[in-house]
């Protein structure tokens, strides 16, 4: 095996990077010295990461004036957990709050307001969609599903996943279908009342400068948490901070938008090696997605899905291990603005080495985590499976490129966490990423071209 990728060699590397930046690397080495891989990850990667993050994230709270965090769940639990243990420990005049919800917990009480926004949601990119799934996040209830079918009369089955033909011609006829809108926005209005019934509960609606907390992305639940705010009769605006951001939706201004790592406008190469999926399996809660809000408990409350005992249990390990990091950081680290570049600049290193060249023992333990990019968690799988070559291949540019244009009529399985995937399959590892490297960076080339054209016509 090459050195670059043995669990000896990496703690060293680790160790180097921590070693330029005191102020995180004393905290971790502070500790006992980790006997496993998964250990090392969360002792050296995973914690210096909370770290800086909440360390920027506290500074620009307190500089903006704002008296209240809420941290969104699933990815913002461990970072609300960080947070809150920071500003007891260091006395800060910060009030941290979690808020359950997801994007489709926040997004489908909005679907009865506009039907080409419904349903370009509930056709959200998922691998093997189905028409049975679009109706699950329509909320149809069997009876409703079989006489919407019965008006659809589909010439396929609508438990297989859809190809390009069939989404177009099930999308053209639900635009047309009556019933179908009708019990969508049934469903909708009362998610709606439920939802505002939970917020106003959590004091979203209190006169106070709050800002919103995630992992990020493209900040779209941001924008979906002001609009249905402002229809409850918020005046000020919702500011949010993210760990990345690679978008922000349209309409919006930059202004109210903050992250840490990488933004709309900097951070190109961040972007190219960054891995969303394994940040958002890793930084998530014990239990699963929200799903909506019900009566209960005096008020309204979440509801949701449960979490496997294995993601669990994994969690609880990353949870204690960042919480004693903070207590050890709290003792040695004093907020400092001007420690920021130089504590962002040596987590952006430990995570390029753990996203684009994961040892075979991390990826093996870290790629066995469950995913789903589905609106409802549909179809979790593995983040990165073992690949055979010629799977492997497929991530590479130009077969990427006619796999998407559909072009390939091989059944690829595909990795959410390809340098993951690679490191298992070992041989040769480098120049797998090396082709996928190529592939994201023609990728976010593309993207960014899209945005710049995309924002000339947006005044903000």
């Amino acid at each position: 095996m090459n050195p670059f990728f043995q669990n000896q060699t990496r703690k060293k590397f680790y160790l180097r990077l921590l070693s330029q930046t005191p102020s995180l690397g004393i905290p971790a080495q502070k500790r006992k010295p980790p006997k496993t891989s998964l250990q090392t990850v969360f002792r050296y990667v995973l914690a210096p990461t909370v770290g800086g993050f909440l360390s920027w994230l506290l500074i620009s709270a307190l500089r903006s004036g704002q008296k209240r965090l809420y941290f969104l769940s699933r990815d913002g639990y461990l970072f609300y957990r960080g947070a809150k243990l920071l500003c007891s420990l260091l006395h800060l005049p910060i009030e941290c709050r979690y808020l359950y919800g997801s994007r489709y917990a926040l997004r489908f009480p909005l679907l009865h307001q506009n039907k080409a926004s419904a349903l370009s949601f509930l056709f959200g990119e998922t691998q093997g969609l189905t028409a049975h799934m679009i109706f699950r996040r329509a909320k149809l209830t069997p009876l409703q599903e079989k006489a919407v079918l019965k008006r659809l009369s589909l010439p396929f089955s609508p438990f297989l996943p859809l190809s390009p033909s069939q989404r177009k011609l099930l999308y053209r006829r639900l635009k047309n279908c009556g019933l179908f809108f009708a019990c969508l926005n049934r469903h909708s209005t009362r998610a709606f009342a439920a939802l505002s019934g939970y917020l106003r509960k959590e004091g979203l609606l209190d006169d106070v400068s709050f800002a919103v907390v995630d992992s990020g992305w493209n900040g779209s639940v941001q924008k979906d948490l002001w609009e249905i705010l402002r229809l409850l009769g918020r005046k000020r605006p919702v500011y949010g901070y993210y760990f990345g951001l690679y978008r922000i939706p349209k309409g919006v201004s930059h202004a109210f938008y903050h992250s840490y790592l990488f933004g709309p406008e900097n951070g190109f190469w961040k972007k190219v090696w960054f891995g969303h999926n394994l940040f958002e399996a890793i930084f998530t809660a014990p239990y699963g997605i929200t799903l909506g809000y019900r009566k209960g408990g005096g008020g309204f409350v979440p509801y949701g899905k449960a979490v496997s005992p294995k993601k669990a249990a994994f969690l609880k390990t990353a949870g204690e291990e960042i919480d004693a990091y903070l207590r050890l950081f709290a003792r040695y680290h004093a907020l400092c603005p001007a420690r920021i570049p130089k504590e962002r600049k040596t987590i952006a290193a430990l995570l390029f080495l753990l996203c684009f060249f994961p040892t075979h023992s991390e990826a093996k333990q870290l790629g066995a985590l469950s995913f789903s990019e589905g609106i409802l968690d549909e179809k979790s799988r593995p983040l990165a499976p073992k690949l055979s070559k010629k799977e492997l291949k497929s991530g590479y540019l130009i077969p990427s490129i006619r796999k998407r244009a559909g072009l390939f009529s091989y059944p690829f399985k595909e990795s959410l966490w390809y340098p993951g995937s690679a490191a298992i399959c070992q041989r040769p590892v480098f120049k797998h990423l090396f082709h996928y490297a190529l592939f994201r960076t023609a990728r976010q080339l593309r993207l960014g071209l899209q945005a710049r054209l995309e924002s000339r016509g947006d005044p903000s």
